[in-house]
């Protein structure tokens, strides 16, 4: 047997053997989402369906693309070794270095360092509201100036943004050095002023986890390097994380709208947490409400339950004292009646 076919039922295997493209796989923490992108890249592999260099596997973290790397060298498979596993800013920055676009554009690819960013800030803080508002601004510009899903990421909108733009980038080559959250923008920007350059590498087959943390330029440079192949995006509005970088939850929950054809898979069954966890976590985002202190009271147990719907795995329940008997759990005005099953899933 194949080792893409090993023990796979269900719905990752149907995600592992969908030819479709593109493919949206709507899936929370633990539920399994890397193990099927893990086999579906298997499958592509032993099936022949392209070499492994063909495959270009993006996360968003360093962290997550070194985890990414060491479960596909688990595989086993001939030639793994070979499939892209990366950031997209680790992608960018070798991109830009083969074809000399920092000589070019006269950048230098030296990373900026903490104590450098602290007087990059102070630096420009006089001109441009103070260090908090630069520090905005700055994040802006690593997004590509696309503060909102809606914005078309490239040139600044406003004077103001080009201002500080200006005195942004002039700081950094005066410097030598770079910001890593501009290495996206900058492949944007030589991409649309070299549009006859064969700049970006070509890929057959793009998957991308943890679509929601990735902005609006991190989207359209998806958009480029998939232009050629099948996408397969993984990831869950609720676990957006990365607003300050203007990361937009929106951009995946309008996926299929803004790719007309997507195969929608739902995994919906956590592997990691036990089931009172996750009954907890469901309510919470039926609820919709954004903090909120609650006593839970079923017979013979009580607490106080406090979760922000910001990060839904984030539940604190403290025990107190047994209170006179009660069906439901309240926040002073309003009580919300929970049935028995829920109920006794979350008594302690």
């Amino acid at each position: 047997m194949p080792t893409w076919d090993r023990d796979l039922t269900g719905v990752h295997r149907k995600i592992a053997t969908e030819l479709a493209s593109p493919i949206h796989i709507l899936a929370g923490p633990g539920t399994g989402k890397t193990f099927a992108m893990m086999r579906r890249i298997a499958r592509l592999i032993e099936e022949g369906e392209c070499a492994p260099s063909g495959i270009l596997a993006v996360t968003f973290t360093r962290t997550a693309a070194r985890d990414l790397k060491d479960q596909l060298s688990r595989l086993g498979i001939d030639g793994v070794d070979a499939v892209r596993a990366t950031t997209l800013h680790g992608l960018c920055f070798s991109i830009l270095s083969k074809q000399e676009v920092f000589e070019l554009t006269g950048r230098s690819a030296r990373p900026i360092l903490d104590f450098e960013m602290d007087i990059l800030v102070e630096d420009l803080a006089q001109s441009f509201g103070g260090k908090k508002a630069v520090r905005k601004l700055i994040e802006a510009y690593e997004a590509a100036w696309a503060r909102l899903q809606h914005d078309e990421p490239g040139f600044a909108p406003t004077d103001a943004d080009q201002a500080l733009e200006n005195a942004l980038v002039g700081w950094l080559r005066y410097h030598r050095s770079m910001l890593i959250g501009e290495l996206v923008p900058l492949t944007l920007s030589f991409l649309r002023q070299n549009p006859a350059m064969d700049l970006l590498p070509v890929f057959e087959h793009v998957l991308v986890d943890e679509y929601q943390d990735l902005n609006k330029a991190d989207q359209e440079l998806i958009e480029q390097l998939s232009a050629r192949g099948s996408l397969t995006v993984i990831g869950d509005d609720n676990q957006s994380i990365y607003r300050f970088r203007h990361a937009n939850p929106e951009g995946i929950r309008t996926f299929r709208e803004t790719h007309p054809g997507t195969v929608l898979f739902e995994i919906q069954e956590c592997r990691r947490c036990p089931s009172n966890i996750v009954a907890i976590t469901r309510l919470s985002l039926k609820m919709r409400i954004a903090a909120v202190t609650c006593r839970y009271a079923p017979t013979g147990v009580s607490g106080l339950l406090t979760y922000s719907s910001f990060n839904t795995e984030r539940w604190t329940m403290k025990s107190l004292r047994p209170p006179p008997s009660s069906t439901g759990f309240s926040n002073g005005t309003r009580t919300f009646h929970l049935d028995k099953s829920l109920s006794s899933l979350l008594a302690v």
